[in-house]
């Protein structure tokens, strides 16, 4: 005699009702897509009054759903950020070096024609450009600083805690590499400022919470902190590099003989 749901009476199939078990599946679903939500949004509160707690608070948590979303926003601004500083710089180097030239001819009596400015550049390639860059440098931050940092220099934490120690101080330049695509538009130098800004907070950030939340020995950390960013800056670079050729290669016209 088959047995039925006490809440829906739904015929069991191995002793589960699959009409409840597929709304609990969904309800569940939607729990952590709100938690997710809700983490996100404190960080971006907390972050800028309670830095180290904040981060301290999401690495002990672990949430690697978490660590890896911020990743991703951090890689996808990062792809637009060069996009539109590209563009930003290209023109107003171009408005900057007319301006020069201008008052060089004024002053020699002479007449000066204005260098055009105006240049398209391919948005797919520049983002691509920018977010792989953006992407090789997390990933070889997180993976130098557990090498050397946590290993080599005997600090602790696992793999899993750098990550989520360099996602959640990514919010840093993230937010302000966000803000700069905006002022892009008025200043290049103004840009330049925020972003550079961002990777300061963000390297100092970083290293706070090696020696406040992951333990690392601060005596050590002066050999640590700069192999692991000479090193990554140097291992992003190449693997730019070898992504420019391959692009760069696959594009030029083939001729046949």
């Amino acid at each position: 005699m088959a047995k039925f749901c006490n809440k829906c009476g739904t015929p069991l199939v191995d002793g589960k009702c699959p009409n409840c078990a597929d709304k609990k599946d969904v309800q569940e679903t939607v729990e952590v897509q709100q938690d997710l939500g809700n983490s996100l949004l404190d960080i971006l509160k907390n972050i800028w009054k309670k830095p180290i707690e904040t981060i301290k608070k999401y690495t002990e948590d672990g949430s690697m759903p978490l660590a890896l979303i911020l990743l991703g926003i951090a890689i996808v601004v990062g792809g637009l950020y060069t996009y539109f500083y590209t563009n930003s710089v290209y023109k107003g180097l171009g408005k900057d070096l007319n301006s020069w030239l201008t008052s060089i001819a004024m002053m020699s009596g002479e007449s000066f024609d204005p260098i055009v400015t105006s240049q398209t550049f391919p948005f797919f390639g520049l983002f691509l450009s920018g977010a792989l860059m953006t992407l090789a440098m997390y990933g070889f931050l997180i993976l130098l600083s557990k090498l050397f940092v946590g290993v080599i220099f005997k600090g602790k934490g696992t793999l899993k805690e750098y990550t989520s120690t360099i996602a959640v101080a990514s919010v840093f330049p993230t937010v302000l590499s966000a803000i700069g695509i905006i002022t892009g538009f008025i200043s290049y130098k103004l840009t330049a400022i925020i972003y550079l800004s961002g990777l300061v907070i963000f390297i100092v950030m970083t290293v706070q919470s090696f020696l406040e939340v992951l333990k690392a020995k601060e005596n050590r950390l002066s050999y640590a902190i700069p192999l692991t960013v000479i090193l990554t800056y140097v291992a992003a670079i190449i693997v730019i590099i070898i992504i420019a050729a391959i692009f760069y290669t696959s594009n030029q016209p083939v001729y046949y003989y």
